[in-house]
């Protein structure tokens, strides 16, 4: 037999699915529903899977019957439309180098019919098979032209940084050489650029009555809890505070508590809930006034 591709080694097994076996053999009588999986197992080893091209005594020969009954099982076969097929008569030249069985040396050269058998199914997954393996070879060729080239200092991942730092500095050279620039400043902007920055906040002015040292430590809570002040929100934090200390609390306090919390806005001071000295507390009231 011709030895098959090394891809195809590692499948000493195929997928079988009953469901799909009772619906295509419920129709076939029991010795060709048992010759049937033997052929399915010649279908899976052959040269080209999925398919076997031999003579009539060659499937006699394989499955073990007189050849009257090998043709009987192949005719039901195609009838049924169990598998697909032909008769390709003797001298079919297509065929001739698939005809190899086991038993093609003991057959006799009266009769050598053709006749090709293709389970459909079979032949579908293994182009699904192949299709995939051609899919991985491309991309491990691929991989190892990029690893190839990374090796070599030009790199897929690094190489666009590294042609910008180069005309950057390619136009720094330049720069100093016509006189144009007095200092590094600009040029150095373009190379410092490719970093990731924030942008510089607008400058405002804290109120009165908020302590620096307070103001920076709420900052840094923020920064640090990737809560970034927009001009806008810290805006709106300085009229909170605002309205907090003209109700009476002491906005200083209140930041210090949502720098200790953790929180990324300021928030009014809840009230202890305890009642002055004497007094009644709401809860208790409302009891009372049930029970009356």
């Amino acid at each position: 037999m011709k030895n098959r591709p090394k891809e195809r080694d590692h499948l000493p097994w195929f997928a079988f699915y009953p469901a799909d076996w009772k619906r295509d053999t419920q129709r076939l009588r029991l010795a060709a529903k048992a010759h049937y999986i033997d052929l399915l197992c010649a279908m899976w080893d052959s040269p080209i899977r999925g398919e076997i091209c031999w003579p009539i005594h060659a499937y006699a020969s394989y499955l073990g019957v007189t050849a009257e009954r090998a043709e009987q099982t192949i005719l039901e076969l195609l009838e049924t439309q169990t598998c697909d097929g032909a008769f390709l008569g003797t001298g079919d030249k297509i065929c001739e180098a698939d005809c190899e069985t086991p038993h093609s040396q003991d057959l006799s050269s009266d009769c050598h019919e053709l006749v090709k058998l293709i389970n459909r199914r079979m032949v579908r997954e293994e182009q699904q098979r192949e299709n995939k393996r051609e899919y991985n070879r491309n991309a491990q060729k691929e991989y190892r032209q990029k690893q190839a080239l990374s090796k070599n200092g030009q790199g897929f991942v690094n190489k666009k940084l590294s042609d910008r730092i180069q005309n950057s500095e390619f136009r720094r050279q330049n720069l100093e050489e016509e006189g144009e620039i007095r200092s590094h400043a600009s040029v150095d902007n373009s190379v410092d650029n490719l970093k990731e920055e924030e942008p510089p906040s607008a400058a405002y002015n804290l109120p009165p009555f908020l302590e620096k040292k307070v103001w920076d430590g709420f900052v840094e809570m923020r920064k640090k809890r990737r809560f970034p002040l927009t001009d806008h929100a810290i805006n709106l934090i300085f009229e909170k505070l605002t309205q907090f200390k003209t109700a009476g609390y002491d906005p200083n306090e209140i930041l210090n508590n949502s720098t200790r919390a953790g929180y990324p806005d300021v928030y009014e001071p809840r009230q202890s809930g305890l009642p002055p000295e004497g007094e009644l507390s709401e809860r208790t009231k409302r009891i009372l006034r049930r029970g009356l």
